[in-house]
């Protein structure tokens, strides 16, 4: 349903409607990676709204202001006008239930006449859509998301976008991982700048909440047309171990792996890093930290008090050739493992110390002494990581 327009806002509607029929085929039109088929939206459709918003001034129009609202619309329906825009194994999904949607355009507060703000409301009804498998998709989802653009006059400025993502019922199905949205709701706020003369988000902030689970931020900045390489960074945590345990492990892998189903877990684990490069091609540097856990596989008479790990951890892709460095691991790291109190069976080891780090593809691990059975078991342990095998980045 579009606003009926007073007449001294016909002009301004016209420009809208051109908006809307011009930004369509723009986001998706010209693209200069054609594997990647969103690869340059965002700066298309910054880009068509630019120039409207020079057009009318040329035609003396001083800003563009027009609202549209969509108070139920089928996902079905939306769905098939979308297909032919969706990364390609997504164009075959279907989906059900509705949505409602505001857009309303309006010039920007405090900002030269010309420039203009863009807000999107969307609220999702019951919404279910799915892959051909249904091995991934979502079932019944509610909740709300608001995006807000603001295009500058001029199409060589800084654009600035937030966006904000709040699901509160409905499952989110990842096999073999399922999300229910009632126990975990998802939180998702993102604010960023896009530099049209650079290609390059130039700003990025997203952080998540999951109440129960945990939260996390990542900032950083990449460029959109040029693969995705910029840099990130990531801080996660604290992150509950027996909400995740239970959400990632057990009820993922809880019915092939019996052992899960009576394990336990606790504390907190947090993780921070820096990623640089590409998708194809990249770094990782970063921190794994643990509070105080406790552990118990009752199935293997294992059990752990007061377990504590810190580990550094560099990893590369494709992997490189390095001489690592040899000799007292506790020297060149302030990575360990450390352990109160652990059980397996009858053997008891208090108080247990190791220095441990990741460094460069390979676990490292310092000289751990284990008594058993009235001798003595020396552990010394390297192992090399290598990642996924070198193939072409395909990003379908």
């Amino acid at each position: 349903m579009i606003k009926r327009p007073s007449s001294y806002r016909i002009k301004r509607y016209l420009i809208g409607l051109c908006f809307l029929l011009v930004t369509a085929p723009l986001g998706y039109l010209h693209q200069p990676f054609p594997r990647n088929a969103n690869a340059a939206t965002l700066p298309s459709f910054v880009k068509s709204l630019s120039r409207l918003l020079t057009a009318g001034r040329k035609m003396g129009i001083s800003s563009l202001e027009f609202e549209i609202h969509g108070t139920s619309l089928h996902i079905s329906k939306i769905l098939d006008h979308l297909r032919r825009f969706l990364p390609l194994p997504m164009r075959n999904w279907e989906g059900t239930g509705e949505m409602a949607i505001d857009i309303a355009v309006a010039p920007t507060t405090g900002h030269e006449p010309a420039s203009a703000t863009l807000n999107l409301d969307l609220r999702l009804r019951n919404v279910t859509f799915s892959s051909p498998d249904a091995s991934e998709g979502g079932n019944r989802i509610q909740g709300n998301i608001h995006v807000s653009l603001n295009v500058p006059a001029h199409q060589d400025q800084t654009a600035a976008f937030r966006a904000s993502l709040n699901l509160g019922a409905g499952e989110i199905l990842l096999s073999p991982f399922r999300f229910n949205l009632k126990e975990y709701p998802l939180r998702l706020h993102l604010q960023g700048a896009y530099d049209p003369r650079r290609q390059r988000i130039s700003s990025l902030s997203a952080h998540f909440h999951v109440p129960k689970l945990g939260e996390g931020t990542i900032k950083g900045t990449f460029g959109i047309l040029t693969g995705l390489r910029g840099d990130l960074e990531v801080a996660l945590g604290p992150i509950s171990n027996e909400r995740a345990f239970d959400l990632f492990v057990k009820q993922a892998f809880g019915r092939v792996l019996p052992i899960l189903e009576s394990s336990l877990v606790n504390g907190e684990t947090s993780l921070t890093a820096t990623i640089r490069g590409s998708p194809h091609d990249y770094a990782v540097q970063g921190w794994l930290e643990t509070s105080w856990v406790d552990l118990a596989i009752p199935t293997h008479q294992i059990a752990a008090k007061g377990v504590k790990i810190r580990l550094p951890f560099s990893l590369d892709y494709p992997n490189r050739e390095r001489a690592l460095p040899h000799g007292d691991l506790s020297k060149s790291t302030n990575g360990f493992f450390k352990g109160g109190r652990i059980q397996w069976k009858s053997y008891e080891w208090r108080q247990l110390a190791v220095p441990v780090a990741f460094v460069q593809n390979t676990l490292l691990m310092g000289h751990l002494k284990l008594p058993l059975r009235g001798e003595s078991v020396m552990l010394d342990h390297s192992t090399e990581f290598r990642g996924p095998p070198d193939q072409p980045y395909n990003p379908e």
